[in-house]
């Protein structure tokens, strides 16, 4: 069985994997191959799995770290609208999830792709997933 980090460094891969095509919509311009990443202290480890993942893949990785729950996610969106990555990775935080459906309703309006690891998150208007899918466990 895999330990912890090797899963979460494969989940991790999964995501930028996946969501390369995405990455890669602008060929020409080296510019726009960023991903913005959404992450608290309590999503550090998964944080540095996600930045090494993204230097592997010649992706620039734009962390905007969330601060002082409760969080101002419209606030946060407003900001990643300014660096205008090509797509956001909303990392695991548990001071997340409560707010799935506002964050999935924040990126349809700013229309910027936005990969998760929980399916709790495209069933609540996010689009992509890739992850453990933790009911049968």
């Amino acid at each position: 069985m895999p330990r912890r980090s090797e899963t979460s460094e494969s989940t991790q891969l999964g995501l930028f994997e996946q969501g390369r095509p995405h990455v890669e919509l602008s060929p020409t311009s080296r510019d726009r191959r960023r991903v913005a990443t959404l992450w608290d202290a309590q999503t550090a480890d998964q944080l540095s799995v996600a930045e090494r993942v993204a230097k592997s893949l010649d992706v620039q990785q734009q962390p905007y770290r969330m601060e002082k729950p409760p969080y101002d996610f419209d606030a946060a969106f407003r900001s990643l609208a300014v660096h205008a990555p090509q797509m956001l990775l909303v990392l695991s935080s548990p001071l997340f999830t409560p707010h799935r459906s506002r964050i999935a309703e924040l990126a349809i309006q700013c229309r910027l792709p936005t990969m998760f690891t929980f399916k709790a998150y495209v069933e609540a208007g996010g689009l992509i997933s890739y992850g453990v899918d933790t009911l049968p466990m």
